[in-house]
């Protein structure tokens, strides 16, 4: 399977895939109107994680708190 990252309706397609399953049961029912800026779930949620990752393994080798600031 691939996606054609340049087009908006399968990006907006994806997207509510993506929060649809991942958030199964939490979300009644989520859709994006024609017109409003699609965010990048998958991109963002994978990013998110990579920080996330990133922190706790400094955090585990320096023992000290770690913050971030994401612009």
């Amino acid at each position: 399977m691939s996606i054609d990252w340049r087009d908006e309706k399968a990006i907006k397609e994806l997207t509510v895939g993506t929060i649809l399953h991942e958030y199964q049961g939490k979300v009644l029912n989520y859709s994006l109107p024609e017109g409003y800026l699609c965010p990048r779930v998958p991109q963002r949620r994978e990013y998110i994680k990579w920080i996330k990752q990133l922190m706790e393994e400094v955090e585990g080798k320096t023992n000290a708190e770690i913050r971030g600031f994401d612009v």
